[in-house]
């Protein structure tokens, strides 16, 4: 992937960039990094109360992070013909490749019959559809006067959608959308790097705090309500509670986004350099994760020191998935710039 497309799944969003950024690639490749963490460790987390700890502690920000980061990348454009071939080529086009591709894995993998539902986002694929969403709704978002509070109560009608807003995961497009906003408010505004010394010792207090809240709260808390995909019906509340409740998990996703963002390392380090790959991990990952699933791998996991066997697993599939041979085997899926080329240039993709 060329040095301007490089990111998580948003990476069309640096287009323009010359420099590498050390912080925005070891942002990108944490935050990824947690995404192959948490979904290896969830067959595990009903087994092991440290390892539901650290599920709800990863799933209480990293897609918020992720999603805010994706803003803060994003700059405000006009949605022109360059712009939407750009958003097909890298997030479109890739979805309908892997849509199909998990369709046959799970044909093969499960023995049943091939269904190809491209519809219903399967795994984590729903993010480059709303990624793309995001991207072409941000010019009405920064026409409103408060983009912001305007983001913040189409998040809280989300939780009253019906089943059917699932087409496309429309439901999470609108629940997720006040971190998009949030991050592109902050492009401009606030360096993300502004960190001083005890704001790094505060980020550690909170996020230590948010792991602990979580092996307090997990037992009883529904994980429906981190999932952003659920109707607060489904969520079984009603009545005020139902939008406290998604303002709660908002201001809680805000507080550990900031604070994991606060212990990013601005300097470069030995996986700075994998950050412009995390398209890969974050597309790859689900097949390996759920053939280790459906396979039976994680029956009898039911202690602490097995969960960390997981993560420590988890962390390995990152770097390996992220590899070069892997990029090079996979390229035609994950870059499908065969399908179409990049705006205003003909051929392939010009390499780093």
């Amino acid at each position: 992937m060329a040095d301007d497309q490089a990111g998580p799944p948003a990476d069309h969003l640096t287009a323009g960039d010359t420099e590498r950024d050390a912080y925005l690639d070891n942002a990108r490749f944490l935050l990824v990094l947690l995404v192959v963490v948490g979904h290896a460790i969830r067959p595990v987390i009903d087994l092991t109360l440290a390892g539901r700890a650290l599920y709800f502690t990863i799933f209480a920000f990293h897609i918020p992070a992720l999603v805010f980061l994706s803003g803060y990348l994003t700059k405000t454009s006009e949605v022109t013909p360059a712009v939407a071939k750009n958003l097909a080529r890298r997030l479109l086009v890739p979805y309908v490749i892997f849509e199909v591709g998990y369709a046959y894995f799970r044909s093969w993998v499960l023995e049943r019959d091939l269904r190809i539902t491209i519809h219903r986002p399967f795994f984590m694929l729903w993010f480059l559809v709303a990624l793309a969403a995001w991207r072409l709704l941000l010019p009405l978002f920064m026409a409103a006067r408060w983009p912001f509070l305007v983001a913040v109560g189409l998040s809280l009608l989300a939780g009253y959608a019906t089943p059917t807003t699932r087409v496309l995961s429309f439901n999470r497009i609108f629940a997720l959308v006040p971190f998009f906003i949030a991050g592109h408010l902050v492009r401009g505004r606030w360096s993300l790097r502004a960190v001083k010394p005890q704001h790094r010792i505060a980020a550690v207090v909170t996020l230590l705090a948010g792991l602990v809240a979580a092996w307090l709260a997990s037992p009883n808390l529904d994980k429906g309500w981190l999932y952003w995909t659920m109707t607060f019906k489904s969520l079984g509340v009603q009545d005020l509670a139902a939008p406290l409740g998604r303002l709660a998990v908002i201001a809680v996703a805000f507080v550990l986004t900031a604070a994991f963002l606060a212990l990013v390392p601005h300097r470069k380090t030995f996986f700075t350099d994998l950050g412009r790959y995390t398209l890969y991990p974050f597309l790859l990952h689900g097949f390996v994760v759920k053939s280790a699933t459906w396979d039976g791998a994680y029956v009898g996991l039911d202690t602490w020191p097995e969960t960390g066997v997981v993560v420590f697993l988890a962390v390995l599939l990152m770097f390996l998935l992220s590899a070069a041979p892997v990029r090079f085997i996979t390229r035609w899926a994950v870059e499908p710039s065969w399908i179409i080329t990049p705006f205003g240039r003909r051929g392939r993709d010009r390499q780093p």
